[in-house]
């Protein structure tokens, strides 16, 4: 899991501060973001309100100038509204003389910083972080399939536009990789559908799902729980197959250091992804005609990471379940699949790449 990102907040008249600020909390082992990280081109605003969204922390350096400067307030306000941690920086005013911070446990600094080192902990952060697991996280809503699509597509997106990428963990039925690439009108489209109807505009939303997700999995890596239980009936024969055909070119076509897969057979009703420890998403409900609805989505950092470690406990247990000693390797697990597509295996037994 990646260090901790702690967002500052500062007025430019303090930049010197901030400064020193940076370098405790690198040699600290956290990752501080603050202005200097934005991307050229992009939206400042835009920017920063991702940076405090998917921030483990929220470090505002109040002084004297910071108080005359109205950004500084409106991010902390933004901050508060997201309910990520806040741990403010005092110096020269006393954290009860800032009314939207005297009810957090603040950190007073004088000219004199040395102490910042211990103060600034790795520690601290973690248990502000720990803390804040629990808090009830904002979550958006995606109520249809073509709207979760849609959404995946942004959120990995804004990651990717931060210049970050994370590695992508997805549990589900045949997981995003079986989405083909092609464009819409290729007839690749209309034999994944079989005898169901489906609009240019959803399939051009789940195609975006599909190479944005697919970005993040090439760049950091990904790990699929896959459910094989779905056998897609009610779109008619062979669709099964072309899906499953879909999902082997991708995993063909990466590279055995960056993916991991587990299988298992629950024909489970919901789906999970998550995208390093930027965000998480489950969906809840599904019907073969409306496929994946009620997509919740959060990008409060210490839930993400809650969600992730679950993720990862879970999917060590199924990789570990017994009967899979032939999918031991990547190509052991495209050799299930190969199985099922063909028509050869009519159970999957769980199984793991290493």
């Amino acid at each position: 899991m990646d260090a901790y990102r702690v967002f500052i907040s500062y007025a430019r008249k303090d930049l010197d501060l901030v400064r020193k600020i940076v370098r405790v909390l690198t040699k600290n082992g956290l990752r501080p973001m603050w202005d200097k990280d934005l991307t050229p081109g992009g939206g400042f605003d835009d920017q920063i309100k991702s940076f405090i969204m998917h921030a483990d922390v929220f470090l505002p350096v109040i002084t004297p100038e910071a108080t005359a400067r109205g950004w500084v307030h409106q991010e902390i306000g933004f901050a508060i509204a997201h309910r990520i941690p806040i741990l403010p920086v005092c110096r020269g005013i006393r954290p009860d003389g800032f009314a939207m911070i005297e009810r957090f446990q603040a950190i007073e600094c004088g000219d004199d910083t040395r102490g910042l080192k211990t103060k600034l902990s790795q520690a601290l952060i973690s248990q502000l972080v720990k803390a804040a697991e629990y808090t009830r996280p904002l979550y958006e809503c995606a109520p249809s399939r073509s709207d979760r699509a849609k959404m995946l597509a942004e959120y990995a997106t804004k990651v990717r536009d931060l210049g970050q990428y994370g590695m992508l963990r997805q549990r589900g039925g045949l997981t995003t990789f079986n989405i083909p690439k092609n464009g819409i009108q290729n007839p690749i489209w209309k034999e994944r559908y079989g005898n169901v109807s489906r609009s240019d505009d959803d399939i051009a939303a789940i195609r975006e799902e599909r190479l944005a997700l697919e970005e993040h999995a090439r760049e950091a890596g990904c790990r699929l729980i896959i459910d094989t239980g779905n056998h897609f009936e009610e779109f008619g024969p062979n669709v099964r197959a072309i899906r499953i055909r879909c999902l082997l070119d991708f995993i063909d076509s990466m590279s055995e250091d960056k993916i991991r897969v587990a299988f298992t057979r629950n024909e489970m009703p919901e789906s999970v992804t998550i995208v390093g420890d930027w965000y998480y998403t489950e969906s809840i409900r599904w019907t073969a005609r409306r496929g994946l609805q009620n997509t919740v989505f959060t990008w409060h950092a210490p839930t993400v990471r809650r969600r992730l470690r679950a993720f990862d406990q879970e999917f060590e247990e199924v990789s570990q379940e017994p009967g899979n000693k032939s999918a031991t390797t990547l190509e052991g697990a495209k050799q299930i699949l190969r199985d099922i597509m063909n028509g050869t295996s009519l159970s999957t037994p769980t199984a793991t790449s290493t």
